[in-house]
């Protein structure tokens, strides 16, 4: 009888662990990307939504079209990340 008892209590403490480790599935944190327009430089980021690469972390990335006002969204706090064009083109390196 003493040796189910150690038993029995022995098991429940190496297993008691075990049930804070895996908590309730969280809910996923949003977070809202401007994307000025839909283009092939925002690839990457429609190509990782796409995926579920976000979800993976426990975010849902949303884009959110602003066109010219990308600063103005991120700067005003509507979004939290921006993806913005270069502002000229690219020049090669002066010799």
């Amino acid at each position: 009888m003493k040796r189910w008892t150690i038993l029995i209590s022995l098991t429940a403490f190496l297993l008691s662990p075990l049930t804070s480790a895996f908590p309730a599935e969280m809910p996923s944190k949003i977070i809202n990307v401007a994307v000025p327009a839909v283009s092939l430089l925002q690839a990457p980021l429609f190509v990782a939504i796409d995926a579920g690469a976000f979800k993976k972390y426990g975010m849902d990335v949303r884009y959110v079209l602003t066109g010219a006002r990308t600063i103005q969204a991120l700067v005003g706090g509507s979004v939290q990340f921006a993806q913005v064009f270069p502002a000229g083109r690219f020049h090669p390196p002066l010799e």
